[in-house]
C-alpha cells in the first residue's frame, strides 16, 4: 500500500515491524528502523499486514530457512497433516522417525551418539534388554531391542504396540517408558526406567534355600504389601481395558529402595473399546518344549494361541482361547504369585510342559 507522500507500507521480514519506504531511482535497499537490519523492497509485500483470518496456509514447502545471523531464534517446524503417524502404523513410525531433524543443533533422538550401550541385562524369544546410558540427559536407561534383522510386520506392530501400552499405563507400580524410537539402521528400541534391585522370582528362591539376610528382609508382611502393590498395577491397567496374560514371579521387580514395578507387557491385550484384532499365531503340540529341564520350561513364556507361563496361566490360557482371555486371567495368576508366597512353591509342577498345561 500507498500512502499520501507516495512511500511504500512494509513489513520488515525479520521482526515484522511496519514503516514507510521510499523507492530511490535503483536504490531498493532497506535499513529496518526496527531492529536495524536490511532487506530488500522487492522481497516484501506492498501491503499492511493481513489479519491471522486473511493469512494463507504455510505448506511444507513454504518454510523459510532462518537467517543464520538471526541469533538463537529458530523457525519452527512445520508437520503438514498427512505426516501424522496412526498410533499403531509402525512403517509410517520409521519412516517419519528416520527423516527427522532439528534446529537446534542435537542430533536426532535414534542417534548412536544419544545411548551409550553398556551390556546386556536380559533377553527373551524377541527382543532383548540392554543396559544404556542416555548421553543427554545423564541417567542410565534401560532400552529393549527387537533381536535378528528378518523382523516381519506382525513382529514390528507388537513391539510399537508393547512399548506404547506400557508407555500409557502410567502407575507407580508400572515401569515408566521414556521414549520410542528408530536407530540409524531402521531398528526399532524403546527406553524405560532402569530399576535396581530384585525379581520377586529371585526373592522367593532366595526364602526356598534359607538365605538369612533375604528371610531377614522378606518376612511374610513384606511380601503381602509387594502383592497389594501388584495387585494396585494391574487394576489400573484393567481400568484402562489391558490384560497383562503374563503375569509371574520373573515379572515382578523390588527395588533397591522398596519400588515395586511390574514389568515386560510384551504379551499385553487390550480387551476394552479401541482393541485390535489379535493375530496370534497358533502353536501346535509339537512346537512346545517338551521336558522340563536345566533351562526350567516350564517358567517360560509361550507365545501363540497358549500365551503366558504354564504354572501361572488360567484354564482358558492352557486351552489357547484366546476369545475367553479376559481380566479374570490375571486375578487367577496373581492367585498363583500369592500361592507360591504363601507355600514358597508354584501351584502346579510336572515333567514336560503338556504335562502341566494339563494339570492346568
Amino acid at each position: 500500500m500507498t500512502d499520501a507522500q507516495g512511500a511504500d507500507q512494509v513489513a520488515c521480514p525479520h521482526c515484522g515491524e511496519q514503516q514507510s519506504a521510499v523507492r530511490e531511482k535503483d536504490q531498493a535497499q532497506i535499513t529496518c528502523s526496527g531492529c536495524g537490519k536490511q532487506f530488500h523492497l522487492d522481497q516484501v509485500a506492498k501491503t499492511i499486514a493481513p489479519t491471522l483470518s486473511d493469512a494463507p496456509t504455510i505448506q511444507q514447502s513454504d518454510a523459510i530457512e532462518p537467517d543464520s545471523n538471526d541469533g538463537p531464534e529458530t523457525a519452527p517446524t512445520l508437520i503438514a497433516e498427512d505426516d501424522k503417524a496412526s498410533p499403531f502404523d509402525a512403517t509410517r513410525l520409521m519412516t517419519s522417525s528416520a527423516q527427522a531433524t532439528n534446529k537446534f543443533g542435537i542430533e536426532p533422538a535414534h542417534s548412536e551418539r544419544r545411548f551409550r550401550v553398556h551390556g546386556e541385562i536380559a533377553r527373551g524369544g524377541m527382543g532383548a534388554i540392554l543396559k544404556s546410558h542416555d548421553e543427554y540427559l545423564q541417567r542410565e536407561v534401560a532400552m529393549k531391542v527387537i533381536l535378528g534383522s528378518g523382523v516381519n510386520q506382525t513382529q514390528l506392530r507388537r513391539f510399537v504396540e508393547e512399548a506404547q501400552i506400557t508407555g500409557q499405563l502410567e502407575h507407580p507400580s508400572i515401569v515408566p517408558v521414556h521414549e520410542l524410537g528408530v536407530d540409524q539402521d531402521g531398528k526399532f528400541y524403546y527406553t524405560m526406567k532402569m530399576v535396581h534391585g530384585h525379581t520377586l522370582k529371585d526373592i522367593l528362591h532366595d526364602l526356598v534355600k534359607g538365605n538369612a539376610e533375604t528371610i531377614e528382609q522378606y518376612p511374610l508382611a513384606r511380601l503381602l504389601d509387594v502383592f497389594n502393590r501388584i495387585c494396585d498395577a494391574i487394576s489400573f491397567a484393567h481400568s484402562k481395558g489391558i490384560i497383562h496374560r503374563d503375569l509371574k514371579p520373573e515379572n515382578i521387580m523390588i527395588g533397591d529402595f522398596g519400588e515395586v514395578q511390574v514389568m515386560d507387557w510384551g504379551l499385553a491385550k487390550n480387551i476394552g473399546e479401541n482393541a485390535l484384532e489379535d493375530d496370534d499365531t497358533k502353536i501346535t503340540t509339537a512346537e512346545l518344549p517338551q521336558h522340563v529341564g536345566d533351562a526350567d520350561a516350564s517358567d517360560k513364556t509361550l507365545e501363540g494361541h497358549i500365551v503366558g507361563t504354564q504354572q501361572y496361566m488360567a484354564p482358558e490360557q492352557a486351552r489357547g482361547d484366546i476369545s475367553s482371555l479376559c481380566r479374570q486371567t490375571d486375578i487367577y495368576a496373581l492367585g498363583a504369585i500369592l500361592y507360591q508366597m504363601l507355600t514358597l512353591r508354584p501351584p502346579v509342577s510336572g515333567k514336560s510342559v503338556q504335562d502341566l498345561l494339563s494339570k492346568v
